[in-house]
């Protein structure tokens, strides 16, 4: 992890005990301006609230299956709460997770062009089988809103819980908001991590979608790759035999 030196204003004098200690920078709790959610701490926070959003809205949705809404901690300190779950089965072991986070800007992965479908982290790659319900939510959602936005990326600036679940066997796959200013590490010092506001909503109205699709079995783009071309195999078959 980095050093982080801070400079201490007033009373210098004041006892802080032992050391390390955790700190709070002295950051906004919430702020919505220019079409951004500006916070101390948007990662995770935000994946929080989406998760919360989405199970509001689907609480009374009949679903074929059921759908969890779980919250672990220290994460930072290497997927402890996630790694812990996982090991312990706290959710069973046929379930689909979808881990919902933030994760810094890349190409591909930019605010404000909707939430990241994450094909996977830093440190693995994700399930195509988990992901086919998000692709699949994806799909009903821009069939009545064309515009709607989603981005699709391997964001690799870090690692997230669908590491951890896909360690002890799980189906994994993942979302992210697209952050700025991620860790605090602003253009100009420490300042407030962001995301879009439209990329939040959009978030939401996704995992809900998905949600809804719980106990289903979507079918992904090795569906129709699967399906013998025919007519395409017996052109080839003709134009090699007039050779």
């Amino acid at each position: 992890t980095d050093t982080v030196y801070a400079q201490l204003e007033g009373n210098t004098n004041v006892n802080l005990g032992k050391l390390p200690r955790p700190a709070v920078p002295d950051l906004p709790d919430f702020v919505i301006e220019g079409g951004l959610i500006r916070m101390r701490a948007a990662d995770d926070l935000a994946g929080c609230a989406a998760i919360l959003a989405a199970l509001e809205h689907v609480a009374n949705e009949p679903t074929q299956a059921n759908v969890h809404g779980l919250f672990t901690r220290a994460e930072e300190a290497g997927l402890i709460g996630a790694r812990l779950a996982a090991e312990h089965g706290l959710v069973p072991k046929n379930t689909v997770i979808v881990s919902v986070e933030t994760s810094s800007v890349l190409p591909g992965a930019e605010i404000g062009n909707g939430i990241v479908i994450r094909t996977g982290d830093r440190s693995t790659t994700f399930d195509h089988e988990a992901e086919a319900y998000i692709v699949e939510a994806a799909q009903r959602i821009k069939a009545k809103t064309p515009d709607f936005k989603v981005q699709r990326q391997l964001m690799n600036a870090g690692s997230c819980e669908a590491t951890a679940f896909k360690g002890f066997g799980y189906r994994v796959t993942g979302t992210a908001f697209p952050l700025g200013a991620w860790h605090n590490r602003g253009e100009s010092g420490v300042e407030p991590e962001f995301i879009s506001k439209d990329d939040f909503i959009g978030g939401a109205i996704l995992l809900t979608e998905t949600a809804k699709l719980s106990g289903t079995s979507p079918e992904s783009v090795q569906a129709w790759l699967s399906e013998s071309p025919d007519e395409e195999s017996e052109r080839l078959r003709s134009g090699r035999a007039k050779r």
